[in-house]
């Protein structure tokens, strides 16, 4: 598979991290593959043959305009045949610009875009033939700016805060994110749910999980005691729990091939 990530323009910037595009002739999708919380909610658009994700037990197909919500667990995918897809990774706090619910309405889903936003539905629609036609960025800029016409810009304070922890990689305190941003701790809790989906402390976990798993893939030989220490681990035992949690694996047990899917996002980012 093919793995690429795009800038997106200033406008856009203050909501999306990255454009990404994944492609691969048919059979060479990798077969089942976990993808990890990240603390970002995507918009993915499938102009291939449809993936099918893995729920108790059965396969689902999975919808051709997907929301991808904040998940707490890997969710496990594979391609059905040709994969063609272009995404939109939002900051953690850029999705509820463009989406009309509050953001923890879809935790642990990955509902089609029909079934989250009547504007961003009408969009895609609309932008569908163009990013078939030319699968360029400005295809998807035009689209995400026509949406963001029709909706409310995100949380001033709620951003705020986000940008402080996503900015220490999870190692801020809560406590004082809220009192830098003028709010208590209540308070902050509830805007992060409406904005981001998820409470700080769990978005700082999140952040520091993939700050370790990041830091693991760099090594050949992962030494987990100093990956802890750095990534602001009270010590290993904390690491292996959120590690157990997030990827359903210890820390040693975690295996990663180097042309899966999450590896290969890992690795766009180490480049970055």
């Amino acid at each position: 598979m093919i793995y690429r990530e795009f800038a997106p323009s200033s406008e856009l910037g203050r909501y999306i991290q990255c454009y990404w595009s994944l492609s691969g002739t048919e059979g060479a999708g990798g077969g089942v593959q976990p993808i990890l919380p990240d603390g970002r909610m995507e918009l993915v658009l499938n102009l291939g043959d449809a993936f099918r994700r893995a729920i108790e037990g059965r396969w689902e197909r999975q919808p051709n305009a997907m929301i991808v919500g904040q998940m707490g667990r890997p969710v496990v995918v594979e391609p059905a045949g040709l994969v063609d897809i272009v995404g939109v990774r939002f900051h953690p706090w850029g999705a509820r610009a463009f989406i009309e619910a509050p953001m923890d309405r879809f935790n642990s889903v990955l509902p089609g875009v029909d079934d989250v936003s009547t504007v961003l539905s009408r969009v895609v629609k609309d932008s569908e033939g163009e990013l078939r036609e030319r699968r360029t960025v400005a295809a998807l800029e035009r689209m995400l700016l026509s949406a963001l016409r029709h909706r409310r810009r995100t949380d001033d304070l709620a951003e705020s805060a986000a940008r402080l922890i996503v900015g220490t990689r999870g190692l801020a305190s809560v406590s004082a994110t809220a009192r830098e941003v003028g709010l208590t701790g209540r308070q902050l809790e509830r805007k992060f749910l409406d904005v981001v989906g998820i409470g700080p402390k769990r978005l700082c976990r999140i952040l520091r999980f993939q700050g370790a798993l990041m830091a693991s893939q760099q090594q050949s030989n992962a030494n987990w005691a100093e990956i802890a220490a750095r990534c602001g681990y009270f010590d290993q035992a904390h690491l292996i729990r959120d590690f157990r949690e997030f990827s359903g694996h210890a820390p040693t047990a975690l295996q990663l091939n180097e042309t899966s899917l999450t590896a290969l996002i890992l690795a766009a980012g180490v480049d970055q």
